[in-house]
Protein backbone atom coordinates (compact mmCIF):
# COMPACT_ATOMS: atom_id res chain seq x y z
CA UNK A 1 0.00 0.00 0.00
CA UNK A 2 2.79 2.74 0.93
CA UNK A 3 4.55 2.00 -2.57
CA UNK A 4 1.55 3.04 -4.44
CA UNK A 5 0.74 5.84 -1.89
CA UNK A 6 4.59 7.25 -3.08
CA UNK A 7 3.03 6.95 -6.50
CA UNK A 8 0.35 9.07 -6.21
CA UNK A 9 0.35 12.54 -7.42
CA UNK A 10 3.51 12.57 -9.37
CA UNK A 11 1.27 14.25 -12.37
CA UNK A 12 1.39 17.24 -9.99
CA UNK A 13 3.84 20.00 -10.16
CA UNK A 14 3.61 20.88 -6.14
CA UNK A 15 7.37 20.82 -4.63
CA UNK A 16 8.58 18.62 -2.24
CA UNK A 17 8.86 20.02 1.23
CA UNK A 18 12.51 19.11 2.59
CA UNK A 19 11.95 21.39 5.92
CA UNK A 20 12.20 24.76 4.87
CA UNK A 21 9.88 27.41 4.08
CA UNK A 22 6.66 25.14 5.29
CA UNK A 23 4.62 27.77 5.38
CA UNK A 24 4.76 28.72 1.53
CA UNK A 25 4.71 24.59 1.31
CA UNK A 26 1.54 24.36 3.35
CA UNK A 27 -0.28 26.82 1.84
CA UNK A 28 0.27 25.75 -1.40
CA UNK A 29 -0.63 21.62 -0.59
CA UNK A 30 -3.64 22.87 1.52
CA UNK A 31 -4.59 24.37 -1.94
CA UNK A 32 -3.76 21.52 -3.64
CA UNK A 33 -6.30 18.97 -1.59
CA UNK A 34 -8.94 21.96 -2.02
CA UNK A 35 -9.18 21.65 -5.28
CA UNK A 36 -8.97 17.78 -4.80
CA UNK A 37 -12.25 18.23 -2.47
CA UNK A 38 -9.66 15.89 -0.14
CA UNK A 39 -8.86 18.85 2.66
CA UNK A 40 -12.08 17.92 4.38
CA UNK A 41 -10.03 15.07 5.81
CA UNK A 42 -7.79 17.35 7.99
CA UNK A 43 -10.82 19.00 9.84
CA UNK A 44 -10.24 19.21 13.53
CA UNK A 45 -13.67 18.43 13.54
CA UNK A 46 -14.70 15.53 11.16
CA UNK A 47 -15.50 12.41 13.41
CA UNK A 48 -13.71 8.71 13.24
CA UNK A 49 -15.03 6.64 10.42
CA UNK A 50 -18.03 4.61 12.47
CA UNK A 51 -17.15 0.43 12.84
CA UNK A 52 -19.17 -1.31 10.39
CA UNK A 53 -22.99 -2.84 11.19
CA UNK A 54 -24.94 -5.36 9.86
CA UNK A 55 -27.86 -3.40 9.11
CA UNK A 56 -26.02 -0.77 7.21
CA UNK A 57 -27.83 0.50 4.00
CA UNK A 58 -25.89 0.57 0.86
CA UNK A 59 -25.59 4.57 0.67
CA UNK A 60 -23.91 4.52 4.25
CA UNK A 61 -21.86 1.49 3.10
CA UNK A 62 -20.69 3.72 -0.60
CA UNK A 63 -19.97 6.81 2.05
CA UNK A 64 -17.71 4.55 4.59
CA UNK A 65 -15.86 3.51 1.34
CA UNK A 66 -15.39 6.94 -0.45
CA UNK A 67 -13.58 8.02 3.21
CA UNK A 68 -11.58 5.28 3.61
CA UNK A 69 -10.37 6.27 0.05
CA UNK A 70 -9.99 9.49 0.50
CA UNK A 71 -8.25 9.01 3.45
CA UNK A 72 -5.67 7.02 2.08
CA UNK A 73 -5.69 9.48 -1.34
CA UNK A 74 -5.18 12.62 1.23
CA UNK A 75 -2.26 10.95 2.95
CA UNK A 76 -0.76 9.77 -0.39
CA UNK A 77 -0.64 13.39 -1.57
CA UNK A 78 1.06 14.40 1.61
CA UNK A 79 3.44 11.82 1.77
CA UNK A 80 4.52 12.38 -2.03
CA UNK A 81 5.32 15.47 -2.07
CA UNK A 82 8.06 15.48 1.52
CA UNK A 83 11.65 15.13 0.74
CA UNK A 84 12.86 11.19 0.80
CA UNK A 85 14.12 12.14 4.35
CA UNK A 86 10.75 13.61 5.81
CA UNK A 87 8.89 10.34 3.56
CA UNK A 88 10.78 7.93 5.81
CA UNK A 89 9.99 10.04 8.62
CA UNK A 90 6.31 9.74 8.49
CA UNK A 91 5.25 6.43 6.45
CA UNK A 92 4.79 4.70 9.81
CA UNK A 93 2.26 7.46 10.30
CA UNK A 94 -1.05 5.67 8.91
CA UNK A 95 -3.70 8.64 9.52
CA UNK A 96 -3.29 12.34 7.16
CA UNK A 97 -4.45 13.95 10.16
CA UNK A 98 -1.95 13.02 11.79
CA UNK A 99 0.84 13.64 9.63
CA UNK A 100 -0.42 17.17 8.61
CA UNK A 101 -0.47 18.07 12.59
CA UNK A 102 2.60 16.88 13.36
CA UNK A 103 4.36 18.46 10.61
CA UNK A 104 2.28 21.45 12.06
CA UNK A 105 3.89 21.21 15.24
CA UNK A 106 7.33 21.08 14.02
CA UNK A 107 7.91 23.37 11.30
CA UNK A 108 5.69 26.40 12.43
CA UNK A 109 7.74 27.38 15.24
CA UNK A 110 9.81 29.20 12.87
CA UNK A 111 6.85 31.33 12.05
CA UNK A 112 6.49 32.98 15.72
CA UNK A 113 9.54 34.52 15.81
CA UNK A 114 8.10 36.55 12.40
CA UNK A 115 4.41 37.04 13.82
CA UNK A 116 6.01 38.29 17.11
CA UNK A 117 7.86 40.71 14.46
CA UNK A 118 4.72 41.77 13.07
CA UNK A 119 3.11 42.26 15.95
CA UNK A 120 6.27 44.63 17.26
CA UNK A 121 5.74 46.57 14.10
CA UNK A 122 2.39 46.77 13.98
CA UNK A 123 2.15 48.70 17.38
CA UNK A 124 5.53 50.06 17.45
CA UNK A 125 4.17 51.81 13.76
CA UNK A 126 4.87 55.82 13.78
CA UNK A 127 4.44 58.21 11.13
CA UNK A 128 6.52 60.88 10.16
CA UNK A 129 6.63 64.38 8.56
CA UNK A 130 8.71 63.38 5.42
CA UNK A 131 6.54 61.12 3.89
CA UNK A 132 3.12 61.06 2.59
CA UNK A 133 0.25 60.44 5.09
CA UNK A 134 -1.88 58.46 2.58
CA UNK A 135 1.39 56.36 1.81
CA UNK A 136 2.24 55.89 5.44
CA UNK A 137 -1.38 54.68 6.01
CA UNK A 138 -0.69 52.21 3.38
CA UNK A 139 2.40 50.86 5.04
CA UNK A 140 0.52 50.13 8.67
CA UNK A 141 -2.35 48.43 6.66
CA UNK A 142 -0.15 46.21 4.92
CA UNK A 143 1.08 45.34 8.89
CA UNK A 144 -2.58 45.11 9.86
CA UNK A 145 -3.29 42.57 6.61
CA UNK A 146 -0.49 40.26 8.48
CA UNK A 147 -2.89 39.80 11.45
CA UNK A 148 -4.28 36.92 9.29
CA UNK A 149 -1.54 35.11 9.24
CA UNK A 150 -1.88 34.87 13.57
CA UNK A 151 -5.36 33.31 12.96
CA UNK A 152 -6.87 36.48 15.24
CA UNK A 153 -9.97 37.85 14.24
CA UNK A 154 -9.58 41.72 15.05
CA UNK A 155 -12.62 43.94 14.16
CA UNK A 156 -12.32 46.12 10.98
CA UNK A 157 -13.24 49.08 13.09
CA UNK A 158 -9.76 48.48 15.24
CA UNK A 159 -7.81 49.12 12.48
CA UNK A 160 -9.54 52.12 11.28
CA UNK A 161 -8.34 53.34 14.86
CA UNK A 162 -5.39 52.69 14.81
CA UNK A 163 -4.83 54.81 11.09
CA UNK A 164 -6.18 57.56 13.72
CA UNK A 165 -4.32 57.05 16.40
CA UNK A 166 -1.19 56.68 14.71
CA UNK A 167 -1.82 60.47 12.88
CA UNK A 168 1.14 62.98 13.56
CA UNK A 169 0.39 65.75 16.25
CA UNK A 170 0.09 68.10 13.34
CA UNK A 171 -3.00 66.67 12.97
CA UNK A 172 -4.42 66.29 16.02
CA UNK A 173 -6.98 68.98 14.97
CA UNK A 174 -8.27 66.44 12.44
CA UNK A 175 -7.77 63.53 14.66
CA UNK A 176 -10.30 64.92 17.00
CA UNK A 177 -12.76 65.55 14.44
CA UNK A 178 -12.85 62.24 13.54
CA UNK A 179 -13.04 60.67 16.85
CA UNK A 180 -15.97 63.05 17.77
CA UNK A 181 -18.01 62.51 14.50
CA UNK A 182 -20.62 60.17 15.26
CA UNK A 183 -19.77 58.60 11.80
CA UNK A 184 -19.08 54.65 12.03
CA UNK A 185 -15.49 55.00 9.11
CA UNK A 186 -14.89 51.98 6.97
CA UNK A 187 -11.25 51.58 6.19
CA UNK A 188 -12.19 53.11 2.39
CA UNK A 189 -13.70 56.18 4.21
CA UNK A 190 -11.16 56.65 6.43
CA UNK A 191 -8.94 56.48 3.50
CA UNK A 192 -11.05 59.26 1.43
CA UNK A 193 -11.16 61.60 4.49
CA UNK A 194 -7.56 61.59 4.84
CA UNK A 195 -6.53 62.15 0.95
CA UNK A 196 -8.93 65.14 0.67
CA UNK A 197 -7.36 66.39 3.92
CA UNK A 198 -3.91 66.12 3.12
CA UNK A 199 -4.72 67.73 -0.97
CA UNK A 200 -5.93 70.21 1.61
CA UNK A 201 -2.78 71.03 3.41
CA UNK A 202 -0.57 70.64 0.43
CA UNK A 203 -2.35 73.30 -1.08
CA UNK A 204 -2.64 75.81 1.83
CA UNK A 205 1.30 75.18 1.81
CA UNK A 206 2.15 75.95 -1.48
CA UNK A 207 -0.05 78.94 -1.05
CA UNK A 208 2.44 80.22 1.53
CA UNK A 209 5.27 79.03 -0.58
CA UNK A 210 5.78 76.63 0.99
CA UNK A 211 7.19 73.19 -0.63
CA UNK A 212 5.49 70.06 -0.88
CA UNK A 213 7.79 67.23 -2.49
CA UNK A 214 8.92 66.14 0.63
CA UNK A 215 5.71 65.08 1.04
CA UNK A 216 4.81 63.39 -1.74
CA UNK A 217 7.06 61.41 -3.15
CA UNK A 218 5.53 58.71 -1.71
CA UNK A 219 3.11 59.26 -4.09
CA UNK A 220 5.08 60.54 -6.94
CA UNK A 221 3.24 59.19 -10.20
CA UNK A 222 2.04 61.63 -13.09
CA UNK A 223 -1.42 60.94 -13.35
CA UNK A 224 -3.77 61.95 -16.58
CA UNK A 225 -7.21 61.88 -17.29
CA UNK A 226 -8.88 62.27 -20.66
CA UNK A 227 -5.03 63.15 -22.83
CA UNK A 228 -5.12 62.82 -26.64
CA UNK A 229 -3.07 59.39 -28.00
CA UNK A 230 0.12 61.46 -29.53
CA UNK A 231 0.15 63.39 -25.79
CA UNK A 232 0.36 59.92 -24.12
CA UNK A 233 3.29 58.75 -27.01
CA UNK A 234 5.49 62.02 -26.37
CA UNK A 235 4.90 62.46 -22.82
CA UNK A 236 5.27 58.98 -21.47
CA UNK A 237 5.75 56.19 -24.21
CA UNK A 238 8.40 57.29 -26.14
CA UNK A 239 10.23 58.71 -22.82
CA UNK A 240 9.80 55.54 -21.11
CA UNK A 241 7.87 56.80 -17.97
CA UNK A 242 4.71 54.89 -15.85
CA UNK A 243 1.55 57.23 -16.01
CA UNK A 244 -1.21 56.02 -14.15
CA UNK A 245 -4.25 57.02 -16.64
CA UNK A 246 -7.78 57.72 -15.06
CA UNK A 247 -11.36 57.25 -16.69
CA UNK A 248 -10.43 54.62 -19.22
CA UNK A 249 -12.19 51.91 -18.01
CA UNK A 250 -15.36 53.87 -18.03
CA UNK A 251 -17.25 51.96 -21.12
CA UNK A 252 -16.00 48.69 -19.97
CA UNK A 253 -19.26 46.28 -18.94
CA UNK A 254 -16.46 44.20 -16.78
CA UNK A 255 -16.31 47.53 -14.44
CA UNK A 256 -20.13 47.90 -13.01
CA UNK A 257 -20.56 43.71 -13.51
CA UNK A 258 -16.96 42.08 -12.19
CA UNK A 259 -17.31 41.20 -8.34
CA UNK A 260 -17.05 37.96 -6.99
CA UNK A 261 -21.08 37.07 -7.33
CA UNK A 262 -20.64 37.69 -10.68
CA UNK A 263 -17.56 35.66 -11.61
CA UNK A 264 -18.69 32.37 -9.70
CA UNK A 265 -21.98 32.89 -11.29
CA UNK A 266 -20.65 33.20 -14.63
CA UNK A 267 -17.77 30.85 -14.66
CA UNK A 268 -17.16 29.01 -10.98
CA UNK A 269 -16.95 25.28 -12.38
CA UNK A 270 -14.11 26.89 -15.19
CA UNK A 271 -10.72 25.95 -13.92
CA UNK A 272 -7.95 28.95 -14.24
CA UNK A 273 -4.30 29.39 -13.53
CA UNK A 274 -3.50 29.16 -9.94
CA UNK A 275 0.14 29.01 -8.79
CA UNK A 276 1.30 25.43 -10.11
CA UNK A 277 -2.34 24.10 -10.20
CA UNK A 278 -5.53 24.78 -12.30
CA UNK A 279 -8.70 25.15 -10.33
CA UNK A 280 -11.97 26.22 -10.47
CA UNK A 281 -12.79 29.69 -9.77
CA UNK A 282 -15.13 29.21 -7.07
CA UNK A 283 -13.07 27.04 -4.91
CA UNK A 284 -10.47 29.62 -5.80
CA UNK A 285 -12.46 32.53 -4.19
CA UNK A 286 -13.07 30.17 -1.25
CA UNK A 287 -9.61 29.63 -0.72
CA UNK A 288 -9.09 33.16 -0.79
CA UNK A 289 -12.00 33.73 1.91
CA UNK A 290 -9.63 31.10 4.35
CA UNK A 291 -6.23 32.19 3.78
CA UNK A 292 -3.88 33.56 6.05
CA UNK A 293 -0.62 33.11 4.74
CA UNK A 294 1.97 35.82 4.04
CA UNK A 295 2.61 34.33 0.37
CA UNK A 296 -1.35 34.16 -0.51
CA UNK A 297 -1.52 32.38 -4.21
CA UNK A 298 -2.21 34.27 -7.18
CA UNK A 299 -4.82 33.37 -9.73
CA UNK A 300 -3.27 34.22 -12.95
CA UNK A 301 -4.56 32.74 -16.37
CA UNK A 302 -3.14 33.62 -19.85
CA UNK A 303 -5.82 31.87 -21.29
CA UNK A 304 -9.00 33.84 -19.52
CA UNK A 305 -10.53 35.20 -22.42
CA UNK A 306 -10.40 31.95 -24.58
CA UNK A 307 -11.67 29.62 -22.00
CA UNK A 308 -14.84 32.16 -20.85
CA UNK A 309 -15.45 34.25 -24.01
CA UNK A 310 -18.06 36.34 -22.06
CA UNK A 311 -15.26 38.01 -20.24
CA UNK A 312 -13.22 38.79 -22.96
CA UNK A 313 -16.59 40.55 -24.75
CA UNK A 314 -16.80 42.80 -21.19
CA UNK A 315 -13.72 44.63 -21.66
CA UNK A 316 -11.97 46.79 -24.20
CA UNK A 317 -7.96 48.13 -24.63
CA UNK A 318 -7.59 51.33 -24.35
CA UNK A 319 -6.58 53.66 -27.00
CA UNK A 320 -2.82 54.15 -25.93
CA UNK A 321 -2.14 50.87 -26.19
CA UNK A 322 -4.08 49.63 -29.16
CA UNK A 323 -1.20 49.98 -31.75
CA UNK A 324 -0.01 46.00 -30.66
CA UNK A 325 2.60 44.26 -33.13
CA UNK A 326 2.63 41.13 -32.06
CA UNK A 327 -1.55 40.68 -32.99
CA UNK A 328 0.55 40.03 -36.75
CA UNK A 329 1.92 36.72 -35.47
CA UNK A 330 -1.89 35.61 -35.07
CA UNK A 331 -1.58 32.52 -32.71
CA UNK A 332 1.53 32.29 -32.43
CA UNK A 333 2.43 35.27 -30.65
CA UNK A 334 3.43 34.96 -26.70
CA UNK A 335 0.91 35.47 -23.86
CA UNK A 336 0.02 38.59 -23.60
CA UNK A 337 -3.29 39.15 -21.44
CA UNK A 338 -4.26 37.88 -17.91
CA UNK A 339 -7.15 38.17 -15.74
CA UNK A 340 -5.65 38.66 -11.84
CA UNK A 341 -7.65 37.88 -8.85
CA UNK A 342 -6.38 37.85 -4.94
CA UNK A 343 -6.36 38.30 -1.72
CA UNK A 344 -4.95 41.20 -0.09
CA UNK A 345 -1.58 40.76 0.44
CA UNK A 346 -1.14 38.78 -2.49
CA UNK A 347 0.78 40.11 -5.35
CA UNK A 348 4.04 40.14 -7.89
CA UNK A 349 7.37 40.44 -6.42
CA UNK A 350 9.30 42.45 -8.37
CA UNK A 351 10.27 41.30 -12.34
CA UNK A 352 10.80 42.84 -15.54
CA UNK A 353 7.96 42.34 -18.17
CA UNK A 354 8.27 39.52 -20.47
CA UNK A 355 10.11 39.63 -23.58
CA UNK A 356 11.10 43.19 -23.13
CA UNK A 357 7.39 44.21 -24.06
CA UNK A 358 5.40 47.15 -22.40
CA UNK A 359 2.32 46.52 -20.07
CA UNK A 360 -0.88 48.07 -18.53
CA UNK A 361 -2.87 46.90 -16.12
CA UNK A 362 -6.42 47.59 -15.05
CA UNK A 363 -8.13 47.68 -11.44
CA UNK A 364 -11.44 46.63 -12.01
CA UNK A 365 -12.30 45.72 -8.34
CA UNK A 366 -10.07 46.52 -4.93
CA UNK A 367 -6.75 48.53 -5.13
CA UNK A 368 -3.15 47.72 -6.18
CA UNK A 369 0.35 49.58 -3.91
CA UNK A 370 3.18 50.06 -6.98
CA UNK A 371 6.66 50.38 -6.17
CA UNK A 372 8.67 51.01 -9.92
CA UNK A 373 12.29 51.42 -10.56
CA UNK A 374 13.33 52.00 -13.72
CA UNK A 375 15.76 49.77 -15.61
CA UNK A 376 19.03 51.14 -14.85
CA UNK A 377 18.30 50.56 -10.96
CA UNK A 378 18.24 47.28 -9.89
CA UNK A 379 16.22 47.33 -6.61
CA UNK A 380 17.57 46.63 -3.07
CA UNK A 381 17.11 43.10 -2.10
CA UNK A 382 16.86 41.97 -5.53
CA UNK A 383 20.06 40.16 -7.30
CA UNK A 384 19.40 39.15 -11.20
CA UNK A 385 21.91 36.58 -12.52
CA UNK A 386 24.93 37.94 -14.69
CA UNK A 387 22.46 36.43 -18.28
CA UNK A 388 19.40 38.24 -16.47
CA UNK A 389 17.57 34.46 -16.75
CA UNK A 390 16.98 34.54 -13.19
CA UNK A 391 16.40 36.84 -10.75
CA UNK A 392 16.47 35.79 -6.46
CA UNK A 393 13.68 38.46 -4.48
CA UNK A 394 13.27 38.43 -0.98
CA UNK A 395 11.00 35.51 0.03
CA UNK A 396 7.66 37.31 0.29
CA UNK A 397 6.57 41.19 -0.75
CA UNK A 398 6.17 42.11 2.83
CA UNK A 399 9.22 40.78 3.09
CA UNK A 400 10.55 43.31 1.12
CA UNK A 401 8.47 46.12 2.76
CA UNK A 402 9.72 45.03 6.16
CA UNK A 403 13.40 45.25 5.16
CA UNK A 404 14.33 47.64 2.29
CA UNK A 405 10.91 49.65 1.54
CA UNK A 406 12.24 52.30 4.49
CA UNK A 407 16.25 52.75 3.04
CA UNK A 408 14.38 53.71 0.09
CA UNK A 409 13.48 57.47 1.16
CA UNK A 410 16.65 58.71 0.98
CA UNK A 411 17.82 57.49 -2.37
CA UNK A 412 18.25 60.45 -4.55
CA UNK A 413 16.65 58.44 -7.17
CA UNK A 414 13.69 57.61 -5.67
CA UNK A 415 10.93 54.56 -7.17
CA UNK A 416 7.92 55.54 -8.67
CA UNK A 417 5.10 54.86 -6.50
CA UNK A 418 1.58 54.70 -6.65
CA UNK A 419 -2.43 53.09 -5.14
CA UNK A 420 -3.79 51.99 -8.81
CA UNK A 421 -7.94 52.39 -7.42
CA UNK A 422 -10.42 50.63 -9.36
CA UNK A 423 -11.17 52.05 -12.56
CA UNK A 424 -7.71 53.47 -12.87
CA UNK A 425 -4.98 51.79 -15.09
CA UNK A 426 -1.03 51.82 -14.79
CA UNK A 427 1.21 51.99 -17.78
CA UNK A 428 4.54 49.92 -17.02
CA UNK A 429 6.96 50.51 -19.65
CA UNK A 430 9.76 48.18 -20.74
CA UNK A 431 12.36 47.43 -18.89
CA UNK A 432 10.83 48.63 -15.93
CA UNK A 433 11.23 46.46 -12.27
CA UNK A 434 7.48 47.20 -10.68
CA UNK A 435 6.60 45.24 -7.95
CA UNK A 436 2.95 44.97 -6.85
CA UNK A 437 0.57 44.11 -3.86
CA UNK A 438 -3.18 43.94 -3.34
CA UNK A 439 -4.30 45.88 -0.41
CA UNK A 440 -7.56 44.26 -0.73
CA UNK A 441 -9.20 41.77 -2.82
CA UNK A 442 -8.70 42.85 -6.04
CA UNK A 443 -9.57 41.74 -9.79
CA UNK A 444 -7.90 43.54 -12.60
CA UNK A 445 -6.64 42.68 -16.76
CA UNK A 446 -3.40 43.22 -17.74
CA UNK A 447 -2.26 42.93 -21.08
CA UNK A 448 1.33 43.45 -22.37
CA UNK A 449 2.15 44.66 -25.91
CA UNK A 450 4.74 45.94 -28.61
CA UNK A 451 4.11 49.31 -30.01
CA UNK A 452 6.67 51.12 -32.56
CA UNK A 453 8.34 52.82 -29.58
CA UNK A 454 9.68 49.66 -28.13
CA UNK A 455 9.70 47.42 -31.49
CA UNK A 456 13.27 47.66 -31.30
CA UNK A 457 13.88 46.64 -27.94
CA UNK A 458 11.81 43.89 -28.47
CA UNK A 459 13.74 42.73 -31.39
CA UNK A 460 16.77 42.87 -29.74
CA UNK A 461 15.65 41.16 -26.83
CA UNK A 462 14.59 38.44 -28.95
CA UNK A 463 17.69 38.07 -30.85
CA UNK A 464 20.00 37.64 -27.46
CA UNK A 465 22.21 34.54 -27.67
CA UNK A 466 20.39 32.92 -24.57
CA UNK A 467 16.95 34.04 -25.77
CA UNK A 468 15.92 30.02 -25.49
CA UNK A 469 15.82 30.92 -21.25
CA UNK A 470 14.61 34.45 -21.47
CA UNK A 471 11.75 34.46 -24.24
CA UNK A 472 8.54 33.76 -22.50
CA UNK A 473 5.19 32.36 -23.29
CA UNK A 474 5.40 30.66 -26.53
CA UNK A 475 7.02 27.69 -27.28
CA UNK A 476 8.59 28.46 -30.04
CA UNK A 477 11.42 30.38 -28.27
CA UNK A 478 14.45 30.11 -30.72
CA UNK A 479 13.13 31.00 -33.66
CA UNK A 480 10.41 33.98 -32.42
CA UNK A 481 12.75 36.90 -33.43
CA UNK A 482 13.19 35.75 -37.25
CA UNK A 483 9.14 34.87 -37.22
CA UNK A 484 8.50 38.50 -36.13
CA UNK A 485 10.86 40.20 -37.62
CA UNK A 486 9.81 39.00 -41.14
CA UNK A 487 6.36 39.29 -40.34
CA UNK A 488 6.90 42.61 -39.49
CA UNK A 489 8.64 43.50 -42.67
CA UNK A 490 5.39 42.19 -44.49
CA UNK A 491 2.87 44.20 -42.80
CA UNK A 492 4.63 47.21 -42.13
CA UNK A 493 7.06 48.26 -44.86
CA UNK A 494 10.49 49.67 -43.96
CA UNK A 495 9.39 50.42 -40.41
CA UNK A 496 12.03 48.56 -38.77
CA UNK A 497 14.49 50.96 -40.76
CA UNK A 498 12.79 53.91 -40.43
CA UNK A 499 13.00 53.65 -36.47
CA UNK A 500 16.75 52.34 -36.48
CA UNK A 501 17.67 55.41 -38.24
CA UNK A 502 15.54 57.37 -36.10
CA UNK A 503 16.91 55.98 -32.82
CA UNK A 504 20.53 56.69 -34.18
CA UNK A 505 19.76 60.16 -34.99
CA UNK A 506 18.60 60.17 -31.25
CA UNK A 507 21.84 59.06 -29.72
CA UNK A 508 24.25 61.19 -31.45
CA UNK A 509 21.95 64.25 -29.66
CA UNK A 510 22.17 63.12 -26.59
CA UNK A 511 24.49 64.62 -24.19
CA UNK A 512 28.11 62.90 -23.40
CA UNK A 513 27.10 62.21 -20.15
CA UNK A 514 24.01 60.14 -20.83
CA UNK A 515 26.06 57.68 -23.33
CA UNK A 516 28.63 56.94 -20.58
CA UNK A 517 25.96 56.80 -18.05
CA UNK A 518 24.14 53.82 -19.98
CA UNK A 519 23.77 50.70 -18.15
CA UNK A 520 23.20 47.46 -19.09
CA UNK A 521 19.92 46.54 -16.70
CA UNK A 522 19.90 42.77 -18.52
CA UNK A 523 16.28 41.20 -18.40
CA UNK A 524 15.26 37.71 -16.91
CA UNK A 525 12.47 35.07 -17.28
CA UNK A 526 9.08 36.14 -16.65
CA UNK A 527 7.54 34.92 -13.47
CA UNK A 528 4.35 36.25 -11.37
CA UNK A 529 4.91 33.48 -8.60
CA UNK A 530 6.27 36.47 -5.50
Amino acid sequence: MDNVMKNVGDATKLDRFNGSNFTLWKETMKFFLITMKLFYILDVDLKPIPKPKEDETDVVKAERKKRVEDEALCRGYILNHLSDRLYDLYIPMKNPKEIWDSLETKYNSEKQGADKFITMQFFEFTMNDSSSILDQVHEFLILASKFKDLAITIPKNYFVGGVIAKLLASWNDYRKKLLHTSEDFTLEQIHKHLRTEEETQNHDKKSDGGSSSKVNYRDNIPRRRGISVEEFIRDFEEPNKPVLLEGCLDSWVAKDKWDKDYLIKSCGDVKFSVGPVEMKLEDYFRYSDLTREERPLYLFDPKFAEKVLTLGREYEVPIYFREDLFSVLGKERPDYRWIIIGPAGSGSSFHIDPNSTSAWNAVIKGSKKWVLFPPEIVPPGVHPSPDGAEVACPISIIEWFMNFYGATKDWRRRPIECVCKAGEVLFVPNGWWPLVINLEESIAITQNYVSRRNLLNVLEFLQKPNASELVSGTRDRVNLHNKFKEVIEVAFPGTIDQLVTKAEEKKKKRPFWETVSDSNAGAFKFSFLG
